[in-house]
């Protein structure tokens, strides 16, 4: 999954709504050096966090972690997740959501980036084998005609479109997909 850089400055978003959502997350003035307008960015994670969606690019080389940027800075290049992702779900207010779409490691544990961050080497070493998988199938094909059901300890997804891959997790949870468990890991077909 690539994105293109289109904004790296906060004045630069003109949508009143979006710019106050994003000032309580970005307390940069100016443009943020570390992302160049026109360059092109693998992503390495995609999250819900401050009631937006946020990619996790690796733009400052030295350091061993990507850094979180709002999607509105960006236009997707390439949408193919690669293989092996999978989505994180959480229940919030009484319904479930996806959470974080990105290697199992990191989309089942929600302090893998501040272990990351904080240079726990485990974390360091999960991200770095992680970091460039090659194969990938359409983020689209993730969610267009999908329902997701919360039944108690199982997650049922029931999809209305023609041949999609997840890969379904829930806290460790089993899930159910079109009347088949999933396990952690398991990249299902229907």
């Amino acid at each position: 999954m690539r994105v293109v850089c289109i904004v790296n400055d906060l004045a630069s978003i003109v949508d009143k709504d979006v710019h106050d959502r994003l000032r309580q997350s970005i307390t940069i003035d100016g443009p943020i050096t570390d992302l160049k307008t026109g360059m092109e960015y693998t992503v390495q994670c995609i999250e819900r966090r401050d009631e937006g969606l946020w990619v996790f690019i690796h733009t400052v080389l030295a350091n061993n972690y990507p850094y979180p940027y709002p999607i509105e800075m960006f236009e997707f290049r390439d949408r193919l997740l690669p293989h092996g992702w999978c989505i994180g779900f959480e229940r919030r207010r009484g319904s479930v959501n996806w959470k974080r779409i990105g290697f199992p490691a990191w989309v089942n544990d929600d302090h893998f980036y501040e272990n990351l961050v904080e240079g726990n080497a485990d974390a360091i070493a999960l991200y770095r084998s992680n970091m460039n998988v090659n194969e990938a199938f359409p983020i689209k094909e993730i969610v267009k005609g999908a329902r997701l059901e919360f039944l108690g300890p199982l997650l049922e997804v029931r999809a209305r479109s023609h041949l999609t891959s997840l890969c379904a997790l829930l806290n460790g949870s089993p899930a159910r997909l079109s009347g088949r468990l999933l396990s952690r890991g398991d990249i299902a077909l229907w």
